[in-house]
């Protein structure tokens, strides 16, 4: 029943740890523009991919202080290349998801070249068996749940993601990490959905909902 079970997890704040890497980022960008880091910080949100959705336009927040975008990629995948952005409970989350015959997917939203640097400097710590096949991974521009939709007509399954009420399609629970909460906040459930403090709580929900699952089926 396991392999019938679409297990998508989110990239940014949810495995990755977002804010550490956008903090290092803007300190590099502010050296190569030669600005106060404050002003590069406070200036990045506006260059939102997404007016709703979010994202975040890397070419032109670095256009806009003269800087020539292609010259400055290497430099933001370099940052992702050599430090380490996972969270402490990722990688034994996702192995832990294979362990029980699980494939879940990463499932993140943004601009595509930005995601992809952050994303693939991940996959060798998170891939089940190293060397093997790598964890696999979907960019997309568009609200998750209507991505979804149009995958998974019919079947069941769950997204693990920081961001709440993404009105997930029939068949298909929510699972809101939210790590403000602090590891010492119990497992909680609404209804078909679930909030959780850490990526073991999230396993712990994935795996009752998979429980589930035969008998909601009938």
């Amino acid at each position: 029943m396991s392999q019938q079970f679409v297990v998508y997890v989110d990239f940014d704040s949810t495995l990755y740890d977002t804010p550490r890497f956008s903090a290092d980022l803007y300190q590099m960008i502010a050296k190569a523009a030669e600005l106060p880091p404050g002003r590069v910080v406070a200036e990045a949100t506006r260059f939102r991919g997404h007016a709703k959705l979010g994202g975040y336009d890397y070419a032109a927040h670095v256009s806009s202080y003269g800087l020539d975008p292609e010259s400055m990629w290497p430099r933001l995948e370099e940052i992702a290349r050599t430090k380490d952005y996972l969270y402490p409970d990722a990688v034994a989350f996702i192995h832990a998801l294979h362990g029980d015959g699980l494939t879940p997917r990463i499932l993140s939203f943004g601009e595509r070249r930005v995601q992809a640097a952050k994303i693939k400097a991940t996959l060798g710590r998170l891939s089940p068996v190293p060397g093997g096949r790598p964890l696999a991974y979907t960019i997309i521009f568009e609200p998750k749940n209507g991505h979804i939709a149009a995958l998974h007509p019919g079947e069941r399954g769950v997204l693990v993601d920081d961001i709440p009420d993404q009105q997930l399609p029939a068949g298909f629970h929510e699972i809101h990490l939210d790590r403000r909460r602090g590891n010492d906040a119990p497992l909680a459930r609404h209804g078909d959905n679930f909030a959780v403090a850490n990526l073991l709580q999230a396993g712990e929900a994935i795996h009752q909902l998979i429980v589930e699952t035969p008998a909601r089926a009938n």
